[in-house]
């Protein structure tokens, strides 16, 4: 089903004057709320489970670590100007600057650069600094970050819970009696720049106010000192239709193609009725005889979405002999 289709079913449960496109002279356009109803049914959807959310595999590069040098350091400011050197990969990075604490690249406007904190010792000219790769920024449709994190041809990172854990993110298991519950002891040695790879991530976000949106990125501990590749894989946003994926204008005002990624069969009786629920919100909507029937499918429709997984089986989460 395209775009175009979802859209003359919703417009079918208007007036034959609200069914037009374009939305006749003296109408209101119902486009907007359609094109409403369909980008929330998808986001709806995708609280469902697995199989309406959308996943992709992604990989980064872990960059060596890389010393810039910085034309110009002044105590008291956690600014600086950085040109030539800077490179997209150093946003989020650790920054070891001589005789300072332990810093971080939190933003970069122009060829301005913020750092978490202000420089301590480090003022002066010319200043030779040392950044290191231990954070990669996700795409900006990344939502979440899910296992397996892995470097290529390696091992797999293992989740720890929170900033702290990994900033600690040296651990030592070993097998408790609770049915093989594992329990940790951490040192806290993150920033050592000795590590060949990263055992450990955490994944958050981070607002800058001049952006858009926050960023979603990874951070890996220990540091890795050496190139590498990351592998992951990630919850991405639902796709978002605009009146371009409806018509492509005048003349004629065609359907342009643009497909509801999700199975045919699904659509009909999945996707179509939590649209048209979303759309009977619509100020637009006046077909009160209709809202009985549209609250039945779309009832049905979410009761089976909520029971259809990928995988139909459970994995094994007891250790063996327990």
């Amino acid at each position: 089903m395209t775009v175009r289709q979802s859209v003359n079913d919703l417009l079918g449960y208007l007036t034959p004057e609200q069914r037009t496109i374009p939305a006749a002279n003296g109408e209101d356009d119902p486009l907007p709320a359609c094109l409403a109803a369909i980008n929330g049914a998808l986001t709806e959807l995708a609280t469902l489970g697995p199989l309406w959310q959308f996943r992709a595999r992604r990989g980064a590069r872990i960059y060596a670590p890389t010393t810039v040098t910085i034309p110009t350091l002044t105590a008291g400011l956690s600014t600086f100007t950085l040109d030539a050197p800077w490179q997209d990969w150093m946003l989020g990075c650790s920054i070891q600057l001589p005789g300072d604490p332990w810093n971080e690249i939190v933003s970069r406007s122009g060829t301005t650069v913020t750092l978490l904190h202000p420089i301590v010792h480090s003022a002066g000219s010319n200043v030779s600094a040392i950044i290191y790769c231990d954070c990669v920024t996700a795409g900006s449709d990344v939502l979440q970050v899910l296992r397996p994190v892995s470097v290529a041809d390696g091992h797999e990172l293992a989740p720890v819970n929170n900033l702290s854990d990994l900033q600690a993110s040296v651990y030592e298991y070993w097998p408790q009696e609770d049915y093989g519950r594992m329990t940790n002891r951490s040192a806290a040695v993150r920033r050592t720049g000795t590590e060949p790879a990263p055992r450990f991530y955490w994944a958050d976000t981070n607002y800058v106010v001049s952006a858009v949106a926050a960023a979603s990125r990874i951070r890996l501990g220990p540091m890795p000192n050496a190139e590498m590749i990351l592998h992951y894989r990630a919850r991405i946003s639902p796709p978002r239709y605009t009146l371009a994926d409806v018509h492509g204008g005048s003349p004629g005002y065609a359907d342009p193609g643009t497909n509801i990624p999700l199975r045919p069969d699904l659509v009909q009786t999945i996707f179509q009725p939590i649209a048209r629920q979303r759309f009977t919100g619509s100020p637009l909507f006046r077909n009160d005889n209709a809202v009985g029937e549209i609250k039945r499918q779309y009832e049905a429709a979410y009761a089976i979405a909520r029971q259809m997984k990928p995988q139909g089986a459970s994995g094994v989460f007891l250790q063996p002999g327990h």
